[in-house]
């Protein structure tokens, strides 16, 4: 596991390119994320999870949403990246939330990540 990749692929994605982070994956990789948004679900592969990736750089990008790394823990195993979230509604209204991005497996070729979220009703709002 390379810390130093996953945080250069964090700083790329904060800036609109989501590249590096899907390159930390295998090509057959499982993406998860829970909820009933229009980004939810069980995405098998990266060519399936490449437009929620793209739709969040590009919110990334465009400033509404930024997304603050707190904290990254690493074993040769995995990884855990704690996040602070804020998204910009159209209103002004800014939405906080918290989450954990799980990597399961050793990156490049990582075969599973999984979203954790502590405000799951605030990101439910914030991705609608």
């Amino acid at each position: 596991m390379s810390a130093g990749a996953i945080t250069d692929a964090y700083a790329a994605w904060s800036t609109g390119d989501a590249e590096p982070f899907l390159a930390l994956f295998a090509d057959d990789a499982r993406f998860f994320i829970p909820g009933t948004t229009p980004v939810s679900a069980d995405h098998e592969g990266k060519d399936a999870f490449r437009p929620i990736a793209a739709r969040v750089a590009a919110a990334l990008a465009d400033g509404t949403h930024t997304q603050e790394v707190l904290e990254t823990y690493e074993n040769p195993t995995g990884a855990i990246v704690v996040l602070h979230n804020v998204v910009r509604a159209s209103g002004g209204e800014e939405i906080h939330y918290h989450s954990m991005h799980a990597f399961q497996g050793a990156v490049p070729g990582c075969p599973y990540w999984w979203l954790y979220l502590h405000e799951y009703d605030q990101f439910e709002r914030a991705w609608q």
